[in-house]
């Protein structure tokens, strides 16, 4: 039996003498990057420095080395120290130089501590050659770790096992995609939906995968999430755009943190996105989206069998969030967008909504499709995945409190608080008080904030009175995205690790960075105001520990005695408690039905309406209960849906002129009404607008981005669009919509028909549609169009009004060879050979460059047969222009293979192997499709088979590697039954055998290998 530890325990075990203990660590270090499910999942062997084939000394100043599963290898340092010693810069600077080595694609050093200097963390965050970090902390969350140094054995954790609600979620989706090709999976915040998004990916049994996700803290959660609990092994591909880092309050502060590689590469992603070698996930911020676009625009990149956007309501409007939702750009055959239920906030008045960026609600089926699924708060509440949640509105008197300190501020290290801060510290001390809180999270709207309340808060509570102060101690520190993933998961183990027996505050400036499951309360102080943010908040309310009933949200807001209740409320120091409200109702239903149903009480003389049971209002004695009814009424105004009222009004004034006798003077006489002015009415100003675009163009195909006069038409038609879907539009106004020429509800419609337009444009202005401007919007749509038509994706109607415009093809590619080449035959007619200057160009095509080019292609075995013999017919074609012989060519190619096998010790070459500057992978990959297609000569394919561990078909050498591996398990054990996490020699031979049973459910296992399998003893499909 292998008993589980903490690291500590098991270094306490290592030998004290420097260089053994070094040697215990390395092989510690070598059992954590074979059984941490993220590194697992990235590493295909790892080698001790002393058994590496490679090593070019005893003791290089490297530890370890590990090959990816791309082929591409690591440079593993490790400094083997106490948890109270540093990591130096003279540490790092020793490793980096001594694995500053072209071989070496990616460096990780890994010490058993979290102290380490800056000129260290450095050194490593701006190598030039990608490096990472791995400390105690990260060691320590990671895996079980044995007791014993000696017994390193313990397997890997098994996978999380889905719940009901998972599954649901799952079938509901799977079932959804084959239906439509995009949607929702709407859950809230704290049941599972990264867990949920993996088991999708896992039952769908794609190959390529993207993930994209808000932030570098979120995408190393994602990553390690996926990697422990997925049943079907992937492969990893991290995506970092240049600009991500400097993302505030992301959590990670660099790259160099994530201890994996990262890119920044289209053409690395390209390659990976090109390989065969099973499933492959790559994971992106929303940032990196525009360089994952740009490796589709090199061509010839499968696409993503499955695309998932994780919070996609608040990205898909702005920045790299928007490219997913062009086709054109990131190419995947199936969409899934997790979203948050209740629709996006838009906060602001009309005219600064304006002039945002678009609004998506999460119920914009033209953007994110239909909602496959959708578990909300108050489901999650009722099936105890949630705790229910009280919201406290602690108001305290700005004028005459005496609790306040003497002084209107209370100083810190020399910085003064302002008053409203000072106020809110202690409405949140006494909701601690009052409530029993005991590990608060505070949101703020940035960094210093946050932690100047950190640090003013136990001064805050100090100047209260005994009685009316939180008992115990009050730690309290901030959090910020400028810190490592490790400082903040520290923090909040600290916050959690408090229990009950003393009270605790982290100050952040947003919660995504901060994963602290144990809070029992938030508190929102002077938030950013952004829906999404606050809906992430609310989810560490409401996540459930150990012990923990329910969840409090605390709105602490000042107020000085005697002000008017209208006046206060409308101030901005409430706002925050309107958006928080406001949140809330759009997510859990039932608060937005109790709120409806206390509508119709407003101004009632006799029944008043009471706040629903979750909310609480505590005033101070100094503020009469005037101001608690005026704040019931307030809120039911402010959390009101105004679109039934605005229809409402709108059909009063129909454009008939008609009038029932005394209506329209009645309505007149309200102030602000635009009865007898609808010019006066912004939705009477968008449809004017609509009315002229259509005049002018003949149709109501508007893109989102257009423009008139300084006015975005564009995205109010989207609004209309987005109202309709939600039911939120009035009849009479959806009725004078559908009228305008060409309106259409299909925003997607709208967008193929834009295309098509710009389309003929440019026919009419070149007379040609086939040198389209490289990587503009119209390029990147008829490349869509060409791609939907091969996979037979295109309407038959659309087919057949493209073939219709004047010189469309459905291979360009192919139509400009033949119009070369045709070009070619008139050069050696004319001058009686073809050997034709590299410059050469005769009516803007460049054909000396062309026939270069076919040589070079011929030269590297990746020519078409056809294509070289017609060449071959073309009078004075010769393939050696320059008297040389392509034959050394492959000859160098195959010494380079005979040196990779010398130095590896196979010919299991990876595609992506590059030697030097030779793509030895490419070269590899050549040979075996000229073979396959009859093309090699027979001499040149008697030699690659005389190469040790060459094979014709590396998919099946590997299948059957597998299946050797399970017939000996079967010889061993007696039958077939393996364990998910089995592993043996470094072969994951129980995830092997899960992805047999997994392609043969989804069609995909050939029947002679499915045989084989069910005649061994113990064989089931159905698992164990």
């Amino acid at each position: 039996m292998v008993l589980m530890a903490a690291l500590g325990e098991l270094l306490a075990g290592c030998d004290r003498e420097p260089g053994r203990r070094r040697l215990e660590f390395e092989r510690i270090c070598q059992w954590y990057l074979t059984r941490d499910p993220v590194y697992a999942c990235a590493l295909r062997r790892v080698w001790l420095w002393s058994q590496w084939p490679g090593r070019w000394g005893d003791d290089a100043g490297i530890g370890l080395v590990a090959e990816d599963r791309r082929g591409q290898l690591w440079a593993i340092g490790v400094k083997a120290c106490s948890d109270a010693a540093w990591v130096t810069h003279r540490d790092v600077a020793n490793f980096l130089a001594a694995s500053d080595r072209a071989e070496f694609s990616f460096r990780l050093f890994i010490a058993p501590t979290n102290l380490i200097g800056r000129a260290a963390r450095h050194s490593i965050a701006t190598e030039r050659r990608p490096a990472g970090l791995v400390l105690l902390d990260d060691l320590d969350a990671a895996v079980q770790w044995p007791a014993d140094p000696a017994d390193l054995r313990a397997r890997r954790p098994a996978p999380t096992r889905p719940r009901r609600h998972h599954r649901d979620a799952v079938e509901a989706v799977v079932q959804g995609f084959a239906r439509a090709d995009r949607g929702q999976l709407m859950m809230a915040h704290g049941t599972g939906k990264t867990l949920t998004a993996l088991l999708i990916r896992d039952t769908l049994a794609v190959e390529r995968t993207l993930v994209l996700v808000p932030t570098l803290s979120l995408l190393a959660r994602t990553v390690r999430t996926w990697a422990a609990d997925t049943t079907v092994g992937f492969d990893v591909l991290a995506v970092c755009a240049d600009g991500t880092v400097a993302e505030p309050e992301s959590g990670v502060a660099n790259t160099s943190d994530l201890g994996l590689p990262v890119t920044t590469d289209p053409g690395q992603i390209a390659a990976f996105l090109r390989r065969r070698s099973g499933p492959r996930v790559v994971f992106a911020t929303y940032r990196s989206a525009p360089v994952i676009a740009r490796a589709f625009r090199l061509g010839k990149v499968p696409a993503f069998d499955l695309a998932i956007a994780d919070d996609a309501e608040d990205r898909a409007g702005h920045g790299g969030g928007a490219t997913l939702f062009d086709t054109g750009a990131i190419t995947a055959r199936r969409r899934l967008f997790l979203t948050a239920p209740g629709a996006r906030v838009r906060r602001g008045t009309q005219e600064t909504q304006e002039a945002d960026a678009p609004a998506y609600a999460a119920g914009d089926r033209e953007v994110f499709g239909p909602v496959f699924h959708r578990l909300g708060v108050a489901e999650a509440v009722e099936r105890g995945l949630l705790t229910d949640y009280r919201v406290v509105v602690i108001v305290v008197d700005g004028g005459a409190d005496r609790h306040r300190p003497r002084n209107p501020s209370v100083a810190a290290d020399g910085t003064e608080a302002t008053d409203s801060r000072v106020l809110a510290g202690i409405g949140v001390a006494q909701a601690m008080h009052r409530y029993h809180l005991h590990r608060t999270l505070t949101v703020h709207s940035a960094v210093d904030r946050a932690q100047q309340f950190a640090r003013w808060f136990p001064e805050v509570i100090a100047t209260m009175p005994a009685h009316a102060r939180p008992t115990g101690r009050v730690w309290s520190d901030y959090a910020s995205g400028e810190m490592p993933a490790r400082k903040l998961h520290m923090l909040g183990q600290h916050l959690g690790g408090l229990g009950n027996r003393g009270r605790g505050l982290l100050a952040t400036a947003r919660p995504l960075g901060v994963d602290v499951p144990a809070v029992d309360s938030v508190a929102f102080i002077d938030p950013c105001r952004s829906a999404a943010d606050t809906a992430v908040a609310v989810g560490h309310a409401v996540r459930p520990a150990p012990g923990k009933t329910i969840g409090t949200i605390v709105l602490p807001v000042f107020l000085d005695a005697g002000t008017d209740p209208t006046t206060a409320l409308e101030d901005s120091s409430f706002e925050p408690v309107w958006d928080v409200l406001t949140v809330l109702r759009s997510i859990d239903d039932r608060l937005a039905d109790q709120l409806d149903e206390l509508r119709p009480l407003r101004g009632h003389e006799r029944r008043q309406p009471r706040l629903p049971p979750q909310i609480r209002l505590h005033l101070p004695a100094t503020i009469g209960r005037t101001f608690a009814r005026a704040f019931t009424a307030y809120l039911l105004e402010r959390t009101a849906d105004a679109a039934p009222l605005g229809g409402w009004v709108e059909g009063q004034g129909p454009p008939d002129g008609n009038d029932a006798p005394g209506r329209r003077t009645r309505l007149a006489a309200l102030s602000g009404s635009t009865a007898q002015d609808p010019v006066a009415d912004p939705w009477e100003a968008g449809y004017r607008h609509l009315l002229n675009y259509a005049a002018h163009h003949g149709d109501a195909c508007i893109p989102v981005s257009y423009t008139v006069d300084g006015y975005r038409l564009g995205a109010w038609v989207n609004r209309q669009r987005t109202q309709y879907t939600r039911g939120a539009l009035g009849a009479d106004r959806a009725r004078r919509l559908e009228a305008v020429p060409g309106w259409t509800w299909d925003a997607r419609a709208d967008q193929w028909q834009n295309g098509y337009r710009e389309l003929l444009e440019y026919v009419d202005h070149q007379g040609h549609d086939r040198v389209l401007p490289y990587g503009s919007r119209l390029g990147s749509w008829v490349s869509q169009q060409r791609r939907h038509y091969a996979r037979g994706m295109l309407r038959d109607d659309r087919a057949r009004r493209l073939e219709a415009v004047p010189g469309w093809t459905w291979d360009p590619g192919a139509d400009r060879w033949e119009e070369a080449f045709g070009r070619l035959a008139e050069y050696a007619d004319h001058h009686g050979h073809a050997r034709v200057p590299q410059s050469y160009t005769v009516d803007g095509c460049q054909l000396g460059h062309w026939v270069h080019k076919q040589r070079r292609t011929f030269a590297h075995g990746a020519m078409d047969l056809g294509r070289a013999r017609r060449l071959e017919a073309v009078p004075g074609w010769a393939w050696d222009s320059a008297g040389g012989r392509w034959e050394e060519l492959w000859e160098e190619g195959f010494r380079r293979l005979e040196t990779y096998v010398e130095t590896i010790g196979d010919a299991r070459v990876p595609y992506a192997c590059t030697t030097g500057s030779y793509r030895l992978g490419v070269w590899v990959s050549i040979q075996r499709r000229h073979h396959a297609e009859g093309h090699l000569d027979s001499p040149r394919a008697r030699r690659l088979e005389a190469v040790p561990g060459w094979v014709w078909d590396p998919f099946a050498d590997q299948w059957e590697q597998g299946f050797r591996r399970l017939v000996d398990y079967a010889a061993h054990f007696g039958d077939t039954r393996v364990p998910r996490s089995y592993t043996v020699e470094d072969y994951r031979l129980g995830a092997w055998v899960t992805k047999q049973r997994t392609r043969r459910k989804a069609g995909a296992l050939g029947a002679d290998r499915a045989r084989r399998l069910q005649a061994l003893p113990g064989w089931t499909w159905a698992g164990h």
